[in-house]
């Protein structure tokens, strides 16, 4: 890539960046505001990703709410693109890696956006 290409990509990646935390934050902030969100939120629990933590060998479901904490607090996004075929374009693949810490111990989600934008557009239930 050029430098005035590689300049471009990286504003894409910013710009994404910028809407999943916004995405992330706003879904936060309707679950919260919803009446009874601990008991009735049928979509609190709905998979979006993997999470995989330094105490466990394996990875576990992440859930849409799990999945919005790691982006808000997440130390690094990594997207994977691929390069289209005979052009100068590149699409983003359907998973984003998020990588972070709590306290001391460090931690990686690979979540999946379409599913994860599919339960950010599905409406919260009882509202305030």
């Amino acid at each position: 890539l050029s430098y005035m290409e590689s300049w471009i990509e990286e504003i894409k990646e910013d710009e994404i960046i910028s809407l999943l935390v916004q995405i992330a934050t706003q879904y936060r902030l309707m679950e919260w505001n919803a009446k009874d969100h601990l008991k009735n939120n049928r979509f609190k629990n709905e998979i979006v990703g993997s999470l995989l933590t330094e105490e466990s060998e394996e990875a576990t479901d992440l859930t849409m709410r799990e999945a919005c904490n790691k982006i808000i607090h997440a130390e690094e996004i990594v997207f994977d693109f691929v390069h289209m075929r005979k052009a100068r374009r590149y699409y983003l693949k359907q998973y984003i890696h998020v990588y972070g810490r709590r306290g001391k111990k460090e931690w990686s989600a690979s979540i999946d956006l379409v599913l994860f934008v599919n339960a950010a557009n599905q409406p919260i239930e009882s509202f305030s």
